[in-house]
Order: C-alpha cells, then sequence, then structure tokens
C-alpha cells in the first residue's frame, strides 16, 4: 500500500569498482554446502537479506525488559527463556563462549587453533534452538585483536603492544579494563593468527561469521587483517567491523557489515552522518552487505517515564531513520561506559512490515524521509524538519499508539510506523 507523498529525489549513486568487483566476486562463488551447519552461500545470503522489519540485533548483551506503550516495562525472564529473548533478534553477535566454544588451547585461548568437540556439540546445539524460533537470525561471534586480557597469550609473547621498558601496554579505554593489555597488530603473524581462529570458528558450523571490534580508525594492519580473514573464510562467512560514525573506505572489498556503534553520543551526533553511512555501505561493503546501527541515549540520561530506555520517541527516531535509509538492523541501547550494550524490547519493533517494495533513501516534498514496505509505510522526520502529515488513501494503524485512521501528523526528531489494516 503506497501512501498519497510526493515523489522523492533520485537516489544515483556512484559504485566504486572494488565494490562491483567484490559483487561479481559473490555472485560467481557456487552455493558449496557447509559440512557442520548444512547450510550454503545462498542460504546465508538469504538470511541476511530477507528478515523481517524492523530487523533489530544484539550487541553482547540480551534484552531485559519489554517496553510497552504507555511506557510499561516487564522482565522478560518473568514470561520467556533466555533463548527467546534472544531469539527476537534478527542478528546476535557476542565472544566465543558466549554460543558455547571453548579453544583447543586450554592455557591460552588465544593460540587456540580449533574447538573442541564437546563445546561444537553445544555450540550447533545451541544454533540450532536459536533458528528453530527465528530461522532468520545470524550469529557472529567476536574475535578478539586490539586487546585481550591477560593469559590470552602467554606472557612474553611478542604479540603484546610493549612500551619502551619492554612492559605490556594496559587497556585505557573502553569498558573491559581490568587486568586487559593491547595487542600489537603490526606482528603480520598474530594477524595470521586472527584469521585462523576467525575461520575455526566459522569452520564449526555453529557461526555465520567474525565480528571484530575497534575499527573506526583504519590502519594498513587492519586493512590487511581482514584481507587475509577473507582469503581464509572464502564467501563461506561474514566479516562484521566496528566503525563507529566512519566508514571502512579501505577494507570494504573484504568485509560485509558496519557495527555504527554510539550514534547520538558526542562523538556521532549528526543524523545526515549516519543516513549517509548507511547508504554509503550498501553501494560499498561486499555482498551480502548489511548495517547495524545503535543508537545511544545521553550518558547521565536520569531515570524517568520520559528519558533513558523509556524516551520512545528517541527509539522511533533511530528505528525509522535505519529503516528508510537500509535494509540493515537496528537498536536502541544504554551508552557507554554501561558495559554490554543492555536494552529494552519495545512493541514498536514488531515486525509487521514485510518485505520493502521501493529503495531506501527517498525524501518527501516536505523533508521527511519516506519508506514502503508491502505492509505498511515508514516515516523518519529529522529533527531540523517541522511537523509533517502524512495522508493514506485507506485506514492504516500508527504502530506507536495503534489508533488507526487515514491522517496523522509525525512532530520532528521522530518517526513512525504506519501498517495497513
Amino acid at each position: 500500500m503506497i501512501a498519497m507523498l510526493k515523489s522523492g529525489i533520485d537516489q544515483l549513486r556512484l559504485i566504486s569498482f572494488l565494490c562491483l568487483a567484490s559483487c561479481a566476486a559473490w555472485a560467481s562463488t557456487p552455493p558449496e554446502e557447509s559440512p557442520k551447519s548444512g547450510g550454503s552461500v545462498s542460504e546465508l545470503k538469504a538470511r541476511v537479506t530477507s528478515h523481517g522489519y524492523p530487523a533489530i540485533f544484539q550487541a553482547w548483551s540480551p534484552a531485559e525488559k519489554l517496553n510497552q506503550a504507555p511506557r510499561t516495562a516487564i522482565s522478560l525472564s518473568t514470561i520467556e527463556d533466555s533463548l527467546q529473548t534472544a531469539a527476537r533478534h534478527d542478528l546476535i553477535f557476542e565472544g566465543l563462549s558466549a554460543f558455547g566454544l571453548v579453544g583447543n588451547n586450554p592455557v591460552n585461548l588465544g593460540l587456540s587453533t580449533g574447538f573442541t568437540p564437546e563445546s561444537v556439540k553445544k555450540a550447533l546445539a545451541l544454533r540450532a534452538k536459536i533458528l528453530a524460533l527465528n530461522p532468520k537470525a545470524v550469529l557472529l561471534g567476536e574475535i578478539r585483536y586490539h586487546d585481550a586480557q591477560s593469559g590470552y597469550f602467554p606472557d612474553d609473547s611478542p604479540w603484546w603492544l610493549r612500551d619502551q621498558s619492554g612492559d605490556r601496554v594496559r587497556k585505557t579505554a573502553g569498558t573491559s579494563l581490568k587486568g586487559f593489555f593491547l595487542l600489537d597488530l603490526s606482528q603480520p603473524d598474530l594477524q595470521d593468527q586472527i584469521a585462523k581462529l576467525c575461520a575455526a570458528a566459522i569452520a564449526t558450523g555453529a557461526l555465520d561469521g567474525c565480528m571484530l571490534d575497534w575499527w573506526s580508525k583504519e590502519t594498513p594492519e587492519l586493512v590487511g587483517m581482514a584481507r587475509k580473514i577473507r582469503d581464509k573464510i572464502g564467501e563461506r562467512g561474514l566479516i562484521l567491523v566496528n566503525v563507529n560514525g566512519h566508514v571502512p573506505k579501505l577494507s570494504a572489498p573484504f568485509i560485509n557489515g558496519m557495527f555504527m556503534e554510539g550514534f547520538g553520543a558526542p562523538f556521532f551526533s549528526d543524523w545526515k552522518m549516519a543516513v549517509n553511512n548507511l547508504q554509503w555501505a550498501a553501494d560499498h561493503l561486499r555482498p551480502p552487505a548489511f548495517t547495524a546501527l545503535e543508537m545511544w541515549y545521553p550518558n547521565g540520561t536520569p531515570v524517568s517515564g520520559t528519558s533513558g530506555r523509556n524516551d520512545l520517541a528517541r527509539m522511533r527516531f533511530a528505528t525509522t531513520l535505519s529503516l528508510c535509509n537500509s535494509d540493515g538492523y537496528v537498536l536502541y541501547a544504554d551508552p557507554f561506559p554501561t558495559p554490554g550494550h543492555p536494552h529494552d524490547w519495545y512493541s514498536f519493533w514488531k515486525p509487521t512490515l514485510g518485505a520493502p517494495i521501493e529503495s531506501a533513501g527517498r525524501i518527501n516534498g516536505d523533508g521527511a524521509y519516506v519508506r514502503n514496505f508491502k505492509n505498511g509505510t515508514v516515516l523518519f522526520n529529522p529533527p531540523d524538519n517541522k511537523l509533517v502529515t502524512l495522508v493514506f488513501e485507506v485506514p492504516v494503524t500508527r504502530q506507536s499508539t495503534q489508533e488507526v485512521g487515514t491522517q496523522f501528523s509525525v512532530p520532528p526528531g521522530d518517526g513512525d510506523i504506519f501498517v495497513v489494516r
């Protein structure tokens, strides 16, 4: 159903030679079967590209509460088990141990070249349970390369970053600091080991790919490691990197996904940058390309019925911005320095829209972004715009309030979903 809206601007985009090359590589890759999971390259691509909308992701920590309008929340643990909560998400990334995988080096996990048979069996069972609840779920394991806890490698390993005195350099930024030390990615052997560990995790059949943190400042070392990982895994696995508010121009031919952590924070506050980066990803990342946009509420926000996790307009802002400008995933979560990205689950996230029936990025004549889906329409109204009004030919349901009608207004800095009845 198409809303009665003025036509948007042309969405002509420049596609780089590297993207064209990577697209061709994907298209020419045969759908080989995975010996462990029974999946295929084409099946993996389908799960990334044919999920429901909105599509929500989990960054390490699970959803904690069911946050329903009008701002009433109940603990999810009282109404469902942890697997059901996990399966609400279409993309999940966590540490390898969270999936049950145990490295085959019991002393120094980072030196592992594979995983114990018992842990692989456990991880495969967990995967099967999640996919039974959500067949479109994509599971990624984080591979540590920027820093690690003491013992990850031997204390005398040359792979630790060291100061002029030869002492390991302690990690001073991020949420996990105590006992963590920086790694020296300039060591080619370390890059090789990271690539081997990622490939081994995917080879278990329990994971669809790897997640790599700390990617906002591309270096030759990062690009080289991304190339080595891609060489190891071929087209069988996904690579997701945390770029914050940046775009990975140099490593784009090797990676599939951008984790856009911290939207709304001082270092990533520009909504136009978020829009541009979402659209850039679709044209430049290796297929199947995807984004995971995570919005934070302001750090230090007092707990109230209309702030923090209860700022429903801010949650809708992020959700509709993503829906109108990408086919990717979105999350509204607690800000740094809260560890683990905990979040609520919102009734607004019910995947009611079906597949998009037009390209992302259309701007209506009144300055709002609008996108039509099989079962409805999404509107994102930028914060520097004015109040906008939508008029529909037939009655629709406004997802935020469940109001039924043919005419609705959306204030600036907000958005909404309108579903065909």
